[in-house]
């Protein structure tokens, strides 16, 4: 289904195929956005389900208003989820690279997530990340690493 929109000289077209091909699930999309300096994103999803797992992959390019300077953002991810009734877990890496002068500052982040519902409208969920960044500044090289821990319940109504 084509999607397009405009304002202040920005415009975007977003792409998306949806198939069912007996129990198993086909989910493609695409988008592309520019802007009236040049910037300008792009990128491309997709997803296969069967059988309670989903296996999903993506890519995205991003570069706002930095094209002059050569700056310009990648991040590619790849996840793997499987949910039961009322409960769901799931595993993703994400890398990117923040590309700019001094060089590629790549980041990684590793994800494990799991949820339960209770009741209808009542989510519990808990999310651990582990992100890691490289300076890619070869001069003075300071490279950083954390994780952080989201414990949510989300209430629907």
């Amino acid at each position: 289904t084509p999607d397009t929109a405009t304002r202040d000289g920005n415009a975007a077209l977003a792409l998306g195929y949806r198939e069912r091909l007996g129990e198993i699930g086909l989910n493609l999309n695409g988008a592309v956005a520019t802007g009236a300096a040049g910037a300008g994103t792009w990128g491309l999803n997709g997803r296969l389900d069967f059988g309670g797992f989903e296996l999903g992959a993506g890519y995205r390019e991003f570069n706002f208003g930095q094209a002059a300077a050569g700056d310009a953002d990648r991040r590619m991810d790849l996840g793997l989820g499987f949910s039961g009734t009322g409960w769901q877990l799931s595993a993703g890496f994400s890398l990117g690279w923040a590309r700019g002068e001094a060089g590629d500052s790549p980041v990684g982040m590793f994800s494990l997530a799991g949820g339960y519902t209770p009741a209808a409208g009542w989510d519990l969920r808990a999310d651990l990340n582990f992100i890691e960044l490289r300076n890619g500044k070869r001069e003075s090289p300071e490279n950083r690493a954390g994780a952080v821990v989201v414990i949510s319940s989300i209430l629907t109504f």
